[in-house]
């Protein structure tokens, strides 16, 4: 497989996630401030606007720097 074919993958998979987004007409993304959630909740932006919403978790088990690097 060359370098094109794993772009075209690549932005087809990206396609295929937004339909489903878009599909869904909104989301609530667990949002970590990782890679992950990160990615999926631009993904969601783009797809639904201002019907996506990201949420972070605040309990007493979650130190509070990863709330404040969230």
């Amino acid at each position: 497989m060359g370098l094109q074919t794993d772009m075209e993958g690549l932005e087809a998979k990206l396609h295929k996630l937004k339909v489903i987004l878009a599909e869904m007409g909104s989301a609530l993304v667990a949002y970590s401030g990782g890679a992950d959630s990160t990615f999926l909740l631009g993904v969601a932006l783009d797809a639904l606007g201002e019907k996506a919403l990201a949420v972070t978790a605040r309990a007493p088990i979650f130190p509070a720097s990863e709330l404040a690097a969230a």
